[in-house]
């Protein structure tokens, strides 16, 4: 699926690489097609549509829906660390993300401060791909509850290291260390 136009945080390195025509699908496109969902306004004020329904809800409904689109339904996030389950899978994941972009509104912004890409060779089904991440105004979740029922934290300014695991046949984003 097509997720917008890509932004260019990290530049490339190599001039001729900007002109050359692109004929694969990269990792690297899946990757920042997340990051321009992520990054899209989502208000988070309770305002109502013109028939009087719960437009916020749909708002954010629509980014929690083309956000997790750019991952497998059975993706998983692991601590890189220690190898332990974050989010186990697609529901999981589902739930968390519409919490954060419920609860962090418009100001939320990830930005991709260095990048390293291992790309698999030509017909491999796995590649990777890893960031310095450095998100603004997050609130996540506390606790077991990935629908903030047990709190929330934040807002707040954090740096991390994420690597993402993609699926080239699917063009999705597999699995998630961080």
């Amino acid at each position: 699926p097509s997720h917008g136009k890509l932004s260019r945080d990290v530049p490339m390195a190599d001039a001729k690489a900007r002109k050359r025509p692109r004929v694969e699908w990269t990792a690297v496109e899946a990757v920042d097609g997340a990051r321009v969902v992520y990054n899209r306004p989502c208000q988070n004020r309770p305002r109502t549509d013109e028939k009087g329904l719960d437009a916020t809800k749909r708002s954010v409904q629509a980014k929690t829906d083309s956000f997790c689109a750019c991952f497998s339904p059975s993706v998983r996030v692991r601590d890189l660390g220690s190898g332990k389950e974050i989010l186990k899978d697609g529901r999981a994941f589902r739930t968390r993300y519409q919490t954060v972009f419920r609860e962090s509104g418009t100001a939320l912004e990830q930005r991709v401060l260095a990048r390293a890409v291992f790309e698999s060779a030509r017909g491999g089904k796995r590649s990777f791909v890893l960031d310095r991440e450095q998100h603004a105004s997050l609130i996540t979740p506390v606790g077991a509850m990935l629908d903030g029922t047990l709190g929330l934290r934040g807002p707040r300014e954090q740096g991390l290291w994420a690597l993402y695991e993609v699926d080239a046949a699917e063009r999705q984003i597999a699995g998630v260390w961080l």
